[in-house]
């Protein structure tokens, strides 16, 4: 069986970016967003967000903080039985000022290395696509040769749009 899979940059697609956004009280869901991930849901779609994080490379937020943040968010869409099957993030950045974070890397997108790695969890059986909001989104699926969205305004029929015609 063919899986279908969306893959989301997380700040500004799905969450307010609030600039480095880590604390859960920071953590607010753009229109539509619930909704569009209670649909993908409700029709067996993997979901994975594949984001940057180099606030942890720069000293704004620890590696302990993103995934507690991300925790948090999976437990505020479990109020609506739903939830995000994966969080994929870079750390790095080149001008980092924590040491081991602080290289050119293969995940920060506009690099490919973690929608790879999604596409490597369902072994070439799966139709994916991704929703994004700036061009490293974009040039990223385009390297691992997936159909790639920006988010519109009317995300919730964007998605159902996409569902039907893409996946």
């Amino acid at each position: 069986m063919i899986q279908k899979v969306v893959i989301f940059d997380r700040d500004n697609t799905l969450i307010k970016d609030k600039g480095y956004t880590y604390k859960t009280r920071d953590l607010k869901f753009l229109p539509q967003t619930i909704r569009s991930i209670k649909f993908l849901s409700k029709n067996n779609v993997k979901m994975f967000i594949v984001t940057n994080q180099s606030g942890i490379a720069k000293g704004f937020f620890s590696l302990k903080d993103l995934k507690k943040f991300h925790s948090y968010i999976n437990k505020r869409l479990s109020k609506y039985k739903v939830k995000i099957n994966g969080f994929l993030f870079c750390p790095h950045h080149k001008d980092g000022v924590i040491k081991k974070f602080s290289f050119q890397c293969k995940c920060r997108k506009p690099e490919n290395l973690l929608i790879e790695k999604v596409k490597k969890k369902f072994k070439k059986k799966a139709n994916i696509v991704m929703f994004g909001d700036k061009i490293s989104d974009r040039k990223a699926a385009k390297k691992s040769k997936i159909k790639f969205f920006y988010r519109k305004k009317n995300f919730f029929d964007q998605i159902k749009s996409v569902y039907k015609n893409h996946l």
